[in-house]
């Protein structure tokens, strides 16, 4: 089986949880016998390919590229639509708020395409391939995709109603490299951990805001396109938050294997993969109640309310006496969200699209 992914323009340059699933399937695909590649541009004889493989439904020039691609050579689509709905966050959590509150009054589809846009504007060549699709039907063009593989239930059930109808979808869980991320015996700190790229959908500034006298490590890097975000962090750090930027996954885990908690108390998460790592490594793991972390975690978890400041202390000072079992948690995880399993429940969605 050949297959090709495609993927928005910047994924290597600005890498996210997107990113990282796509590639993390490709691997274990490979592993499983699929011939799996990652597109560069939409110049392609797909003759060659079995299907496509698109992610990531929020980045809709792409998407509608690949599909009307997919659709000229009559091949099979498969979408992972790593989605949710942006509209809490665009009107509590964006720094530019009364940008994001004009967006509101535009269809999601709509405001998804106007972002794509305004991301290309000084290159006029994309810009106009861009401006091209803007007046596409998005959900007249993701009409022609075989089978969406949402990372949960719940997103599913959210993409369903993003098209205005039962589309057919199948669960593909998120997972993690248990080869890296497991439980190791070291002396745990008393201190939490949270791993994100520092933009404002990860809501640094409320766990800021909500200070308790632990120490909280932040690992991640600098997002490009928000500098005065990181700014903002900065003043508001009560000193016992530091940042220790962007590092290697093997020292990662070592840092999750020497923490007593992991906290991710942003605005919406398909899960965050970081919360699937610690928790593996034992961390206890303080989730947003946003997205579809409770899809994952059910009652391994404890989750906050990203907008209530108190919730998200208490949430915390709770964790540093809450007893867990960490050999169960990570067994959990480890069993039930590795890359291969994922692999393999995205193998089974290809072959009953083939079928079809």
């Amino acid at each position: 089986m050949r297959v090709l992914f495609f993927n928005r323009f910047d994924w290597s340059t600005n890498m996210g949880g997107d990113t990282i699933q796509m590639l993390k399937t490709k691997e274990f695909l490979q592993k499983i016998g699929v011939q799996v590649e990652i597109a560069k541009g939409y110049n392609y004889d797909l003759n060659n390919y079995d299907l496509i493989h698109v992610f990531n439904l929020m980045r809709p020039n792409e998407a509608i590229s690949a599909i009307k691609l997919g659709r000229y050579f009559n091949k099979k689509i498969v979408f992972s639509s790593i989605f949710w709905d942006f509209t809490e966050f665009n009107k509590l959590g964006r720094e530019n708020k009364n940008f994001f509150r004009l967006l509101q009054l535009l269809p999601l589809s709509t405001q998804e395409k106007l972002k794509d846009l305004i991301r290309l504007k000084g290159d006029e060549i994309k810009f106009k391939n861009r401006l091209l699709n803007f007046f596409t039907h998005y959900k007249k063009i993701l009409s022609g995709v075989d089978l969406f593989l949402p990372n949960s239930k719940s997103e599913g059930e959210i993409v369903c109603d993003f098209l205005g109808q039962n589309v057919s979808y199948y669960v593909v869980y998120n997972g993690i490299d248990s080869k890296i991320f497991n439980l190791r015996n070291f002396q745990r700190k008393n201190i939490g951990i949270y791993s994100a790229r520092l933009d404002p959908r990860k809501n640094h500034v409320n766990l800021f805001k909500a200070y308790t006298q632990s120490s909280i490590h932040l690992y991640g890097a600098k997002s490009p396109q928000h500098q005065k975000y990181y700014q903002r962090l900065t003043e508001l750090n009560p000193g016992n938050y530091q940042f220790k930027g962007q590092v290697g996954y093997d020292y990662l885990a070592d840092c999750y294997n020497s923490s007593n908690f992991h906290v991710m108390p942003s605005w919406l998460e398909t899960p965050g993969l970081s919360q699937l790592e610690a928790a593996a490594c034992g961390c206890k793991i303080i989730s947003t109640n946003r997205g579809s972390a409770k899809d994952y975690f059910g009652d391994y978890a404890s989750y906050c309310d990203p907008n209530d400041l108190s919730d998200i202390k208490n949430k915390i000072v709770n964790a540093l006496d809450t007893k867990i079992n960490r050999n169960e948690l990570s067994e959990y995880i480890v069993e039930n969200f590795s890359w291969a399993v994922s692999a393999n429940q995205t193998k089974f969605a290809y072959e009953k699209v083939l079928d079809q």
